[in-house]
């Protein structure tokens, strides 16, 4: 999300890149002088509600071999949803004798293009981020790339020649969330029954994934 008072520009793309997007939130903390009140090359170790008078907050940061103990009125924790890679778990179905594919989680793909070019490729999971790998895959890999899914899945591309809300339809009309419920909340009441179903389940998915229902 993107903050009222400093939007970015309308002369951005729709779907901006992670350097764009980078280049934005260093401009807005420069224009707003956030940068004054950030601590980097700072590990947090503790936190704890503070017992002096007042109250607050106690955070532990350790810089090198310096160690002191901050006071805050409130603390947000921001470390996201993907801090640690997700792999199989031990005692997974270990690979065939012989396989010698190498293995890559998409965090460590900084330059997918030039680490995909000319592989065999198959992507694990369907997700935001492996739609988009699949993608770089499709266009730079040696031959076809495979996708591996748990279950079929229903792909909504960035772009939707439907009227949103109040705007006038256009191959160009990006929706703006992609989760089902907002998905749904678009459609007229008799087109969203006619097309989407959920399976036994509860998995979103086209009606004619879904026969009989």
């Amino acid at each position: 999300e993107v903050a009222t008072e400093d939007p970015i520009p309308d002369s951005a793309p729709d779907f901006v890149s992670h350097e764009e997007y980078l280049a934005y939130l260093e401009d807005y903390a420069e224009r707003f002088g956030i940068k004054s009140c950030m601590r980097f090359g700072h590990s947090t170790v503790a936190v704890r509600r503070s017992a002096l008078p007042g109250g607050g907050w106690e955070v532990d940061v350790v810089s090198g071999r310096r160690k002191e103990t901050l006071r805050f009125d409130a603390v947000a924790v921001c470390s996201g949803l993907h801090t640690e890679p997700d792999f199989p778990p031990k005692g997974s179905p270990t690979p065939p004798k012989g396989f010698k594919a190498r293995v890559v989680h998409a965090r460590e793909l900084k330059d997918a293009r030039n680490t995909l070019k000319g592989k065999r490729i198959i992507v694990v999971g369907g997700g935001e981020t492996g739609a988009e790998l699949a993608h770089v895959a499709a266009e730079v890999g040696s031959e076809p790339a495979l996708m591996s899914l748990r279950r079929g899945i229903t792909v909504i591309g960035p772009y939707l020649p439907l009227p949103l809300a109040d705007r006038v339809p256009d191959a160009r009309t990006p929706p703006v969330d992609l989760n089902e419920r907002r998905v749904l909340s678009l459609l007229p009441h008799p087109l969203k029954h006619f097309i989407f179903t959920r399976d036994k389940e509860g998995v979103f998915a086209l009606r004619d994934q879904n026969p009989g229902k």
